[in-house]
């Protein structure tokens, strides 16, 4: 049986811009490789096949394997740190409000949720690279997931002083547990045997589930 080819899939299933630039073909191809096989167990021949691309592409746009599994990772983080940073730029943080509060998670949630579920792949790989001790992506995750986290703990901190968040609750772990879980419910939704078919209970669409997520860790730790 032929083998099937993986640029398709890649093609439909991510949202890495779809413009069938080598660049963007390339960084398709290997989002998906890496995520099956890790950065050790992909070749950079493999990568240019799925990609249907001369394999001298990999050197020319990324200097490399490492360099094109380091973009892999910083690209994403760019999106997901681009739009968190718009968000809590926008807020007056000395004014929060109860209702700003609600509106600013909410905005958070449903910017972040539908980013994790386009990206199941890129959710594998960085939970591959974090396990190893971050040797590829150590400062990215510094310059921008870091980051991230920082803001929205800001933002937590901030209604604790307000009044408008329990002051018992630490924020880091209501931040971990709210986006671990997300993880978690991609993997579920990309597993062949799903537990959600024997727990009819589980949300069974996308805004199901961030309406779960922003009761359990938005109105569940207001005051």
């Amino acid at each position: 049986m032929p083998k099937k080819k993986l640029r398709p899939r890649a093609l439909n299933q991510l949202a890495l811009p779809i413009d069938d630039s080598a660049r963007a073909r390339v960084l398709l191809a290997a989002t998906v490789l890496f995520s099956e096989k890790g950065l050790e167990g992909t070749s950079t021949r493999e990568i240019a096949k799925a990609a249907d691309l001369n394999i001298s592409l990999i050197s020319y746009y990324f200097g490399g394997k490492e360099g094109l599994y380091r973009a892999v990772i910083s690209e994403y983080a760019q999106e997901a740190g681009g739009r968190i940073n718009t968000l809590i730029d926008s807020l007056d943080l000395n004014n929060l409000t109860r209702a700003k509060f609600r509106k600013a998670m909410r905005i958070f949630l449903e910017g972040l949720i539908p980013l994790k579920f386009r990206r199941p792949e890129i959710n594998i790989l960085l939970q591959r690279e974090m396990m190893a001790g971050l040797p590829h992506a150590k400062d990215v995750y510094e310059d921008v997931f870091s980051k991230i986290l920082e803001r929205v703990v800001s933002l937590y901190r901030k209604g604790q002083e307000k009044g408008i968040v329990k002051k018992e609750l630490n924020p880091y772990i209501i931040f971990f547990s709210m986006v671990h879980a997300t993880d978690m419910y991609v993997h579920v939704n990309q597993c062949s045997v799903r537990p959600k078919q024997k727990i009819p209970l589980i949300p069974q669409d996308l805004k199901a589930y961030i309406d779960q997520i922003y009761i359990l860790f938005v109105e569940g730790v207001m005051q």
